[in-house]
């Protein structure tokens, strides 16, 4: 607190107390505020206050010197030395504000760089392009009646009355008042609504005012009443139709086939005793003897003259386009050349404006209601043509405004329909870092939808996009963008050939978060196995085995159950292998045991020890509980895909002979023998125990007690003509052992066929005499031929296993049959359209089938006249 006293003449003295306050730092400007508070008193004879006043006042300290490598606590202690308000106690409070100062000038100094490398400046004279105004034209809020007055006289009157307006809404302390000013505002939308077709101008001014207005929401609901928003888009519309014709009238102008050119003259010296080579310019017609040589050599001087002067023109016409190094252009060729920098022109005037109108749009489509009237209005297609222009501005606004618009389905379905797609990779060619991330998040949005996934592939974007893996701004949308592309097998192919599998495994492995989509995008592409290869073409697998079992992650184990399903990289799986058998036995998650018991499964290498890897981890015990847990019902789903992958590795396992025998002591075969009997209708279950089965069978041991011992043949018969075809070859190649094994089940099992085959026979013979011409069945979805149940039970060309090529059975037919075979599906995995009769034991019995089956042959022969059946035994 300080204290002044002054005296004066008439002995009365007057008292001024200050007392410091706050101290804080200026809003704008790089500057210290002290506030104080002020009191003054004028003291009497006895020094008593007889008249008192109290202010607060404030003191601010500009900062000029203040720069990025200003020492704050020098120039702390520089302030509080010169100014008395602020106490030394003070410093450190000081030395923080000129801190904050510091660093805000910084960033402001940073955003204005940005702003001009965009040509954003941020001063309202060069925001907005005023026509009709010279740069020293003042304009003021008080003359504002006058500028309204201006809208109603001739054009260049409303242009110059628009540009003043203008200045005036660029200040923002203006706004508020003239939009309470009713008057004003209904001018501004009568006038830009019956004028825009009229003055470019006149429309440009009025829509940047309206976008003034549009930077604050508090105003949307005015700009909304007048249909501000609207009438921009028939601006837009209107500016680019006329865009369009004018370019029209350029590609529709004739141009000639054939271009004179003016050969470019010799630099080298002429020597003095070269000839000649000008034309002659005397006339070339003899003059004869006759009476006319008068009128004849009159009028060769006028043709010589004629041709003079004809010579001189394009003599200096060639001399003209020889310098400047252009050739004589024709008529046509004038009016093309002129039309083009009209067009020029025309789209460097309008590219200030739309975008104006495109950013107003953008401003006040945040109210759905609005968003959804202007697409009604075909904003989507408006926005599609303006990609076509140069204006990085321009872009950036549409790419804006189409981001906005693409979060809906049917908004997407419309630029499809404009191929959106196939303008944005010139953004990527301009070399602008703000239009490169907002062109990313337009990608983005257009991945979901599957058509314009594959539309990104086919243009080329994908290197380009890769390039972007790891930068600063907007890496994780690259990575959520690459994982919508890397969906479809093809589209993974596409990956190997750009750089982006280094960057990736860099990124996952020096990462100190977990990155979920990085692990997602990862796990996508080793699904394909030359981008595998390259993954780990750098460090090698170790590393990324050493981070799933520090990390215990389910996308870490999921990437590496892929590349190990590779051929080219299951041999550097080997020595690692016994990571995973022990991770088995000691980890609680479920689906990470699942990814570590595949893993092993797909490690089918002669080089790995499976008995002792079952036996040091203590594995087979934990397999062996699992199985005869399964055998139980009420199965989870969960435990259904554990059983799966725990039967895959026990048929890795059984191809080794001596784990085929430790399946055997443990009473294994049996439980699984269970499984194959109770299985319902899981036919990767079934392929896969019948895998098993087929592996265990080609051991001496294993497979003299599944055959003699077990039910396991009978069960193998029954799927021997199941309606999957993947299960029908299984049972064919177990079948195959079966009868190496056995005289007797070679028997057995060829009746068992003869006998399906004939009552398909039967029932294809009755149902052609119903139906005399049967078709075959069409599916236009999946584009395969599918024939019907008569067709399919001829032969079934790709089924080689419907008959033993042993089995001696030949049946002829002497009808004929339109139909006679069905072209081989492309798909393996494809389902009949009809149900197959399972193999039913009561109705075939198989013990009888050695004494039947020569009265099954007779019986058919008497039946069937026409049909000749030829037995080799």
């Amino acid at each position: 607190m300080l204290l002044v006293w002054t005296t004066d003449w008439k002995r009365c003295s007057r008292c001024r107390r200050v007392r410091s306050g706050a101290v804080d730092a200026h809003p704008t400007e790089p500057a210290i505020v002290v506030n104080y508070e002020l009191d003054a008193f004028v003291l009497g004879e006895n020094g008593e206050p007889v008249i008192g006043d109290h202010k607060e006042c404030q003191k601010v300290i500009h900062l000029k010197s203040l720069n990025s490598n200003t020492d704050c606590r020098a120039l702390a202690k520089e302030v509080i030395h010169k100014c008395n308000l602020i106490h030394e106690t003070k410093l450190y409070d000081v030395e923080h504000l000129i801190y904050y100062l510091q660093t805000r000038s910084t960033a402001n100094n940073k955003i204005k760089e940005e702003k001009n490398q965009l040509g954003l400046e941020s001063s309202p004279s060069s925001i907005y392009h005023i026509c009709g105004l010279m740069p020293e034209d003042k304009a003021s809020l008080a003359k504002i009646d006058e500028y309204i007055e201006m809208l109603y006289d001739d054009m260049p009157q409303k242009v110059r009355g628009s540009g003043f307006i203008l200045k005036v809404t660029c200040d923002k302390d203006n706004l508020e008042e003239l939009s309470s000013s009713e008057p004003t505002m209904s001018a501004l939308a009568r006038v830009l609504r019956e004028e825009y077709r009229k003055s470019f101008e006149l429309s440009s001014n009025i829509i940047n005012i309206f976008l003034c207005f549009s930077a604050y929401k508090i105003f949307h609901k005015m700009l909304i009443d007048h249909k501000i928003c609207l009438l921009c888009v028939e601006v837009l519309e209107y500016e680019l139709n006329r865009y369009d014709k004018l370019k029209s009238q350029i590609v529709s102008a004739p141009r000639e086939t054939k271009q004179s050119k003016v050969p470019t003259p010799s630099k080298l010296p002429v020597p003095r005793s070269a000839p000649i080579t000008s034309k002659i310019i005397r006339s070339q017609i003899p003059i004869s003897a006759s009476t006319n040589s008068d009128s004849r050599r009159h009028s060769a001087s006028f043709e010589n003259v004629k041709q003079t002067v004809k010579d001189k023109t394009q003599k200096s016409l060639d001399t003209n386009s020889i310098k400047t190094g252009i050739s004589a252009r024709s008529p046509d060729e004038l009016a093309i050349h002129q039309l083009r920098r009209n067009l020029f022109k025309l789209g460097k005037n309008q590219d200030q404006a739309l975008k104006g109108a495109v950013e107003l749009i953008y401003n006040l489509t945040i109210d759905k209601t609005m968003e959804e009237k202007v697409v009604r209005k075909g904003i989507i297609k408006l926005l599609c043509l303006l990609l076509d222009r140069t204006s990085t501005d321009l872009l950036l606004m549409s790419i804006k405004l189409l981001i906005q618009l693409s979060v809906y389905k049917e908004h997407v379905d419309k630029m499809k329909k404009y191929s959106i797609v196939e303008k944005l990779p010139k953004m990527f060619m301009m070399k602008n870092p703000s239009l490169e991330n907002y062109t990313i998040k337009l990608l983005y949005n257009l991945s979901f939808d599957v058509t314009l996934s594959d539309e990104i592939l086919k243009v080329g974007l994908l290197p380009k996009i890769t390039e972007l893996i790891g930068t600063e701004e907007n890496s994780e949308l690259v990575c959520r963008l690459c994982y919508h592309c890397s969906m479809d097998d093809r589209s993974r192919a596409l990956f190997s050939h750009t750089n982006c599998l280094s960057k990736i495994a860099d990124l996952l492995l020096t990462f100190n978060q977990y990155n979920l989509i990085l692990a997602a995008l990862c796990t996508n592409l080793t699904l394909n196995e030359r981008n595998s290869q390259l993954l780990i073409a750098k460090q090698g697998l170790k590393p990324f085995v050493q981070l799933a079992i520090d990390t215990p992650d389910l996308m870490y184990f999921k990437i590496l159950h892929n590349m190990s399903s590779h051929e080219s990289l299951k041999p550097q799986f080997v020595e690692l292998i016994g990571h995973f058998a022990h991770l088995v036995t000691i980890l609680k998650d479920i689906e990470c045991i699942i990814e570590c018991v595949g893993i092993i499964a797909n490690v089918n290498v002669p080089e790995v020890d499976f008995k002792e890897l079952l036996e040091s981890n203590n594995l087979i015990s934990w397999m062996v509980q699992f199985v005869n847990n399964a055998c139980k019902p009420n199965q989870t789903v969960t435990d259904a895909r554990l059983l799966i992958e725990v039967i895959k590795l026990l048929g890795t396992v059984s191809k080794d002979e001596n784990c085929g025998e430790l399946l055997y002591e443990h009473g294994t075969i049996q439980q699984v023998i269970n499984l194959l009997k109770n299985q319902k209708g899981d036919d990767e279950l079934a392929i896969q125990i019948m895998y098993l089965l087929y592996q265990l069978m080609c051991h001496p041991i294993t497979g003299d007690y599944i055959i003699q011992n077990t039910e396991c043949p009978i069960y193998i018969i029954g799927l021997m003509h199941d309606p999957n075809i993947r299960v029908r070859k299984m049972s064919n190649y177990c079948l195959d052992i079966i009868k190496e094994f056995d005289e007797t089940w070679t028997k057995k099992i060829r009746a068992a066929k003869f006998c399906w085959f004939n009552a398909y026979w039967l029932n294809m013979m009755k149902n052609e005499c119903d139906v005399p011409c049967a078709k075959p069945k069409y599916d236009s979805n999946n584009e395969i031929n599918l024939y019907s149940y008569a067709h399919q039970a001829i032969l079934m060309p790709e089924d080689d296993f419907m008959y033993d090529k042993d089995d001696n059975i030949e049946i002829m037919s002497t009808k004929s049959h339109t139909n006679s075979s069905r072209p081989e599906s492309r798909n393996l995995e494809d389902r009949f359209d009809y149900e197959l009769d399972a193999f039913n034991e009561e109705q075939y019995n198989i013990d009888s089938y050695d004494d039947d089956i020569t009265s099954i042959g007779g019986h058919l022969m008497q039946k069937f006249t026409n049909n000749i059946i030829h037995f080799t035994e």
